[in-house]
């Protein structure tokens, strides 16, 4: 039988324990259930062009759309003041490293209007560069350990840095966006930016469709707000746009350029 034993904990990951313990708590959660079955083809007219798409992108090219749409809506609270992003920005963990329980964040610039195949194309190549080395944030942390090791320093540095919207963008973007598809739901609750969306497990599961009870491809999705961003309006109006992209297969008319080059009697209709 192994003996128990300590160890000392990184000093990023001591940063971002306390980054959790610093974070306001979030004011609601709404959660939604999406039929993805429009999704689902939209992945497989992709992959027959040889685009590699996963549920991933989809979702995360929705919530960019929808964000966008929402115009002024779209903001952040500093203080006294409202910042007003001049695009969506968002970040995605990255796991894989083997060396850290917590991976490493990836922040996605203009997601709004990035397209599903430019989006696909970034998030490879930045998911790539972080599973190859550190992340810029992790060695700026190291380098400064000697003072991030004392905990009254941390203290002192985190209150200031999430009360600054441009900080929080910088290196959390506008929204956050999670993803834990062996979980049927999860909701997490550290909306840093003031909002964060979560995808749980894409799964068959019995749905009301027309009137009629059926089996579908869904998908659980959550959204913690911050209370002082929106109100429970506001956040439902994303999440019935973010929903009724994915529902009516939007997203498959960007895959125009892809399909015309692969399936030219196809993409007619895109």
């Amino acid at each position: 039988m192994a003996s128990d034993r300590y160890e000392p904990l990184d000093v990023t990951e001591r940063w971002f324990a306390d980054l959790f313990r610093h974070v306001e708590p979030p004011g609601f959660i709404l959660s939604s259930q999406i039929d993805m079955t429009r999704s689902r083809e939209t992945i497989a007219l992709a992959r027959e062009a040889g685009l590699r798409l996963t549920y991933t992108h989809i979702v995360l090219r929705a919530v960019g759309l929808a964000l966008d749409r929402m115009g002024e809506l779209h903001c952040m609270i500093e203080g006294k003041r409202r910042l007003i992003p001049g695009s969506v920005d968002a970040s995605f963990p990255v796991g894989g490293t083997g060396k850290r329980f917590m991976p490493a964040t990836v922040v996605l610039r203009d997601i709004g209007r990035l397209s599903l195949p430019e989006i696909a194309a970034a998030m490879a190549e930045k998911a790539e560069e972080m599973r190859a080395t550190e992340s810029a944030d992790f060695s700026k942390l190291r380098k400064v350990s000697f003072l991030l090791n004392r905990k009254w320093v941390r203290a002192m540095l985190m209150p200031l840095f999430l009360r600054s919207a441009k900080w929080r963008r910088d290196h959390m973007g506008t929204v956050m966006v999670t993803f834990l598809k062996d979980a049927e739901m999860f909701v997490p609750l550290t909306p840093y930016s003031g909002l964060i969306v979560a995808a749980g497990q894409v799964r068959d599961c019995v749905m009301a469709v027309n009137g009629k009870v059926c089996v579908r491809l869904a998908m659980t999705l959550s959204c913690c707000v911050d209370h002082k961003v929106w109100d429970g309006l506001t956040g439902a109006k994303f999440m019935t746009e973010v929903k009724k992209i994915l529902v009516d297969g939007e997203l498959e008319a960007e895959l125009g350029s892809c399909l015309m080059n692969h399936h030219p009697a196809v993409a007619v209709n895109y």
